[in-house]
């Protein structure tokens, strides 16, 4: 950012301008910042910022004596929801939701008022559920999913103020969240730390020649990994050259999507075969994009330097943008792919969630089941590798996300 001399005052990369003030409650420091007025447009001018900041300043100051206009209890919430919330939902939907609030939540929570249901009492029951009732992690989704419902509705009807809401849905490190899926008993699982990813190559590679199999890598994001992180190629191992076939793409490292050009690295007697699968599926690439690929091969060292900090770049223009809307995310290793948690939203559904996305917000995304063989739906997947311009677009839309997104209450 370029400072000005009016603090808390800053233009952005963009040519636009943002604000950011900090204040004391309770004896700790708090930071806003923002980059958009009330109507939610982008500050073109300093002015702009400067009058943006001191409304948020004003409204900041108010927020801290405002208290919820009435004190309902967990059930009223639920009810209200039925009664006004509902409409348009599906069958299955209503009635799943029916079943886990009779048969569960109002007994355990229904006379409870909803401001005093905590962080801690909410994990614990869904612990309960999970880990003694043995219920299965899909269903306890389906709880956690009921208590962000009508959270949600609370908040948004002024039940709940802005920091007990924050503290329960919004907060990544202290809101409500999935117990820790087990490991199936049955099921020979390893796992493994960041710092262990050697080890863990280390251990297949054992496996491979204990048993005589081969190891077929695909190593597509070679050249896109992000400090510290180093990429580590699996024929290099001890003894795995002659048990490996490293599978490699031009398209991601060259920017030539579309040319579906491809390669692999193996030992000569696997080569021979492969040649032979290769000429009877597919004959061969067009010849001119054959030769253009060779002119990337040869690139010097340096490309792929200036590459790794280009996409670092953008990875970390994404990240704090991401950050500073306060959306739950992965920060990627490698690749230029972030997943985005859904849950605050009470989607069942991470595929209607991206639809809506790209109806209401303008921003595109994958859903995230698309990528599990589990019933993983509270992900969803957005890509980094575009203009900066573009990046900053789409943090501006997605900025307004909880005022378009409709929660599934």
């Amino acid at each position: 950012m370029t400072k000005t001399q009016d603090l808390g005052i800053s233009q952005l990369p963009n040519g636009n301008w943002c604000y950011r003030f900090t204040k004391t409650v309770d004896g700790k420091r708090v930071n806003r910042k923002g980059s958009k007025d009330e109507a939610g447009n982008p500050l073109k001018t300093k002015r702009a910022a400067a009058q943006a900041k001191a409304i948020a300043e004003m409204r900041f100051e108010a927020s801290l004596n405002q208290k919820p206009e009435h004190r309902m209890t967990f059930g009223e919430v639920y009810m209200e929801y039925c009664e006004q919330g509902r409409s348009g939902k599906a069958y299955s939907t209503i009635k799943k939701q029916n079943s886990l609030w009779k048969n569960h939540l109002e007994e355990k929570f229904g006379s409870r008022y909803v401001d005093s249901i905590s962080v801690a009492e909410v994990n614990d029951y869904l612990s309960f559920l999970y880990y003694n009732e043995g219920r299965a992690y899909k269903y306890v989704e389906g709880f956690l999913k009921m208590f962000y419902l009508i959270f949600g509705q609370a908040y948004s009807r002024n039940y709940l103020d802005v920091d007990v809401y924050n503290k329960l849905c919004v907060n990544k490190d202290v809101r409500i969240r999935m117990p820790k899926m087990k490991i199936d008993e049955d099921t020979e699982i390893v796992a493994f730390s960041k710092e262990d990813t050697y080890e863990e190559l280390k251990l297949i590679a054992d496996l491979a020649q204990k048993y005589g199999t081969y190891v077929i890598t695909d190593e597509v994001y070679e050249h896109i990994v992000y400090e510290p992180n180093k990429h580590i190629y699996f024929a290099s191992l001890p003894g795995m050259w002659e048990r490996t076939i490293s599978c490699s793409s031009l398209s991601k490292t060259y920017s030539i999507t579309g040319w579906r050009l491809g390669y692999i690295i193996a030992p000569p007697h696997i080569i021979d075969v492969a040649k032979k699968v290769h000429d009877f599926l597919t004959v061969g690439a067009a010849a001119p994009l054959q030769e253009a690929a060779v002119t990337g091969l040869q690139f010097p060292d340096s490309y792929y330097q200036e590459l790794q900090q280009k996409y670092t770049a953008k990875r970390d223009l994404f990240l704090k943008g991401l950050n500073d809307i306060g959306i739950a995310h992965t920060v990627p290793q490698g690749a230029y792919y972030i997943l985005l948690d859904i849950s605050e939203f009470g989607y069942e559904s991470d595929q209607v969630f991206c639809e809506d996305l790209a109806r209401l917000v303008g921003v595109g995304a994958v859903p995230g089941s698309s990528f599990f063989r589990e019933p993983v739906n509270h992900l969803i997947r957005l890509h980094f590798a575009k203009k900066d311009e573009t990046l900053y677009e789409a943090l501006n839309r997605l900025a307004d996300i909880r005022k378009k997104m409709p929660y599934q209450k």
